[in-house]
C-alpha cells in the first residue's frame, strides 16, 4: 500500500431542514463571528429558498449580507467584486449557498478578504498565503462536491480557466438539506447527478495519489448516485433519495479532492473554455473519448469494481437493457475473472458512443452503456 494523506472538511451535517438551522450550526462552531456574507447566484435567489437560512443567520445574531450576483463559470470580475463587497461589509463569515460556481466564489471571498494577496498570484497548486475567514458550504445542487474540495476555478479570460488548489479551500462545515434541491429541473437533476458520477469513476481509476479511502468512497458514492439519480427525475419531490443525492455528490467530491480527476477533466476545461454549457455536457464529449483509457485499467478487470458499478432496478430493467441509469451488461458465460488481464483493447463502439471493452486474454465482453 502507499503512503497517503487524506484531508476533507472538519464538519458535515446532512440532514432534511438543516438549512433552516443554519444560524445554530454556524453560531456553535463560531461564536465569536458577527457579520456573514452569504454568497448565491441570481436564480436561486429568486427562488425563495434562501429566506430561511437568512433568517436563521439573523435569529443567531449575524449581521447578514446577500452577494447574488454569481454567474456560472465565474470570471476574475464577479470574484474581485464579491471580494470587495465582503471588505465594504467588514465581513468575517463567507456562506456559500449554491451550485459549484458560488461555492467556489465563496471559496475564493474567504482567502481574498482575509489577504493582500492578489488573485492571479494564487492560480496554481498551493500558491495561497496566509490564512481565510470562517467558510460554510450549503449545496443546492448534487453534482461538484465543491463543499468537501480544495478547488475553485476562474474564468481568465474569453477561452481560458485557471484553478485555485490550496489547503485553506476547505470549508470548516458542510450542510446537506435536500429541501434546497426540490426545484431542480429534471434535467438539471440528470446532468449533476452525471458530473458526480464522472468525480467518483475517476477518482477509483486515477493513478495519482490513490488510496484506499478515496476508492471506497468513489465506490460508495457510485452506489448512491446510480441508485438514486433515475427517482430524483421522475419525482424531483422525493426527499429521501434527493438527500442520498447530496450525499453522493459530497462522497465523490472527497473521493476526487484526495485522488484526483484526470483526462475526462482535463478535456472539459478547454470545452467549457470556447462553448457555454454545463460541466455534464462537457463530461459526456470527453467521457467518449476517455472512458476507454479510464476503464480498461480497473473497472471492467475485476469482480469487485464490477459489483460497485450502477445497476438500474428491477422496474427499470423490465424496460429495456438501455434504460437509464447505466447498467453493466455481460455475457453469463463470459464473466470476468477477479485476476486482471494482461492486456486491453477496445472494440467496437456501440451506438451511444461509449466504448465496449474486451479482455484479450479470456474473451469477457462488458459493456457500460447510457442513453
Amino acid at each position: 500500500m502507499n503512503d497517503f494523506v487524506f484531508s476533507t472538511v472538519s464538519q458535515i451535517v446532512s440532514a432534511l431542514g438543516a438549512a433552516a438551522q443554519l444560524g445554530q450550526h454556524v453560531r456553535q462552531r463560531f461564536p465569536g463571528a458577527q457579520r456573514a456574507l452569504l454568497v448565491t447566484d441570481p436564480g436561486f435567489l429568486s427562488t425563495g429558498l434562501t429566506e430561511a437560512p437568512v433568517r436563521s443567520l439573523e435569529a443567531a445574531g449575524f449581521h447578514v449580507k446577500i452577494y447574488g450576483d454569481v454567474v456560472a463559470d465565474p470570471p476574475e470580475a464577479v470574484v474581485l467584486a464579491a471580494a470587495d463587497v465582503a471588505r465594504a461589509h467588514g465581513t468575517d463569515l463567507v456562506v456559500g449557498l449554491g451550485g459549484g460556481s458560488s461555492m467556489d466564489v465563496a471559496k475564493l471571498i474567504a482567502v481574498l478578504a482575509g489577504t493582500d494577496q492578489p488573485l492571479p498570484e494564487m492560480y496554481g497548486i498551493g500558491t495561497v498565503r496566509g490564512n481565510r475567514l470562517p467558510l460554510v458550504q450549503v449545496p443546492t445542487t448534487a453534482g461538484t462536491g465543491s463543499e468537501v474540495t480544495n478547488i475553485a476555478i476562474v474564468t481568465t479570460g474569453a477561452t481560458t480557466k485557471m484553478g485555485v488548489v490550496a489547503p485553506q479551500l476547505y470549508a470548516d462545515i458542510a450542510i446537506l438539506d435536500a429541501e434546497l434541491t426540490v426545484g431542480l429541473p429534471p434535467r438539471v437533476t440528470a446532468a449533476t447527478g452525471i458530473d458526480a458520477m464522472v468525480h467518483a469513476i475517476e477518482a477509483y481509476t486515477s493513478r495519482h495519489k490513490k488510496n484506499p479511502l478515496s476508492d471506497n468512497l468513489a465506490r460508495q458514492a457510485l452506489h448512491l448516485l446510480s441508485s438514486n439519480l433515475l427517482t430524483v427525475c421522475t419525482d424531483g419531490r422525493n426527499l429521501p433519495a434527493r438527500q442520498a443525492m447530496l450525499l453522493g455528490a459530497l462522497l465523490a467530491g472527497q473521493a476526487f479532492s484526495n485522488a484526483p480527476v484526470a483526462a475526462v477533466h482535463a478535456l472539459a476545461y478547454p470545452i467549457g473554455g470556447f462553448f457555454t454549457c454545463r460541466m455534464a455536457c462537457r463530461m459526456r464529449w470527453s467521457c467518449r473519448t476517455c472512458c476507454a483509457l479510464t476503464l480498461q485499467r480497473r473497472c471492467v478487470r475485476t469482480r469487485n469494481w464490477r459489483r460497485s458499478l450502477p445497476r438500474a432496478s428491477p422496474a427499470v430493467m423490465k424496460q429495456g437493457p438501455k434504460r437509464w441509469p447505466w447498467q453493466w451488461n455481460s455475457s453469463p458465460s463470459r464473466r470476468a475473472s477477479s485476476a486482471p488481464c494482461d492486456r486491453w483493447e477496445s472494440a467496437r463502439t456501440i451506438s451511444t458512443g461509449w466504448p465496449r471493452m474486451r479482455c484479450c486474454r479470456r474473451g469477457c465482453w462488458g459493456t457500460i452503456r447510457a442513453t
